[in-house]
């Protein structure tokens, strides 16, 4: 099979390597998430582990935290919208409370 026509490989096949450090993991740590398969791979014979692009994105989209902000300035209403509620000001001097906390290791 020539390499134009095995599919996905123009859809960025990428070797551990190049995955860490797009991604901005140390090796290991990628290593870590292949062995508990919490990131999409292929495995090709017994060491050899390779990432396609777009899955690797999606994966990165799909663990994306809002910010604290963000949260704190939605809410449901009962027809299952998304709308805004709070005050700026409230949201800004709530949002300092909670970092705060955070970095003393409280929440």
């Amino acid at each position: 099979m020539s390499k134009e026509s095995a599919p996905g490989l123009d859809d960025g096949l990428l070797d551990a390597e190049s995955i860490a450090a797009y991604v901005g993991l140390a090796e290991r740590h990628l290593s870590d998430l292949v062995a508990k398969r919490r990131i999409p791979h292929y495995r090709i014979g017994v060491r050899t582990v390779r990432f396609r692009r777009s899955e690797v994105d999606a994966w990165l989209g799909e663990h994306r935290v809002d910010p604290v902000e963000d949260l704190l300035r939605r809410t449901v209403d009962d027809r299952g919208l998304t709308r805004s509620v709070a005050d700026p000001e409230v949201v800004d001097r709530v949002a300092a409370i909670v970092s705060c906390k955070t970095r003393r290791g409280v929440a």
